[in-house]
């Protein structure tokens, strides 16, 4: 009889005459409780990644203020606050030197608060547990 079974074509297998297939459940039942249970994972999996990005973007806001701030330290530190800070100190240490000052110190601040806010977001993008 097995060799029967494996010589005969796929879908054209004969219950063996000691299986009462009566006790299982018909193969349309089975299919949308299959249907079912897949589209229940898929949902919760959709939920679950909805609440991950969720609670990234909560924590990384703060994270987008400091690099904005520290985008916004940069700019007016190239345009204003050196001019102005130059002019004060040229008459203490001459101009050359006022200027690389103060340049120096500008970049530093931008570099600190645009660092700060890259932490932020690496930390972020980690789950809760790792951060």
């Amino acid at each position: 009889a097995a060799r029967r079974q494996a010589d005969a074509p796929v879908g054209d297998h004969q219950p063996d005459p000691g299986d009462d297939v009566s006790d299982r459940p018909p193969i349309g039942l089975l299919m949308r409780q299959l249907a079912g249970d897949a589209e229940a994972f898929a949902r919760a999996e959709a939920d679950l990644i909805r609440a991950r990005l969720g609670e990234g973007w909560r924590y990384a806001i703060p994270a987008f203020v400091m690099i904005g701030a520290g985008v916004a330290l940069a700019f007016g530190t190239l345009i204003a606050l050196p001019v102005g800070l130059m002019f004060i100190l040229a008459p203490y240490m001459g101009l050359p030197l006022s200027v690389a000052l103060v340049m120096v110190l500008a970049a530093l601040a931008g570099a600190v608060l645009l660092k700060l806010g890259a932490r932020r977001i690496k930390a972020a993008l980690k789950m809760p547990e790792d951060r």
